[in-house]
């Protein structure tokens, strides 16, 4: 999701477009199928997006809980500059997070490559 951030943010665009369109009622004045395709990808996005639908810019930090499982965006943050902090527990191996601590939550400094 970082590292294609413009993309997911003109989604974003689109999916508050449509919810905009609901409350100014534009979906009355279409034709009948042409809101029932656009209620289902605004059901879709809303889905997928909601969550993230206030942010305007990257983070300026990543918080993970599990670094095995969100591996991924520990990548990405690691890619992009953007510091990771991360908990882990005894039982779990710590990734490539920048700095490491178990069973405590720890901030890393951002990496210069």
């Amino acid at each position: 999701m970082l590292t294609n951030f413009e993309t997911i943010s003109k989604r974003v665009g689109k999916m508050q477009e449509y919810e905009r369109m609901i409350a100014t009622g534009e979906f009355e004045a279409m034709p009948k199928k042409e809101p029932l395709l656009l209620g289902r990808e605004l059901a879709k996005l809303q889905k997928n997006l909601s969550g993230i639908s206030a942010m305007t810019r990257r983070p300026d930090a990543v918080f993970v809980l599990d670094t095995m499982k969100e591996h991924i965006a520990v990548t990405e943050a690691n890619k992009l500059g953007i510091p990771v902090v991360a908990s882990s527990t005894r039982t779990s191996t710590p990734m490539s997070s920048s700095s490491r601590s178990r069973a405590t939550t720890m901030r890393s400094a951002p990496t210069t490559s």
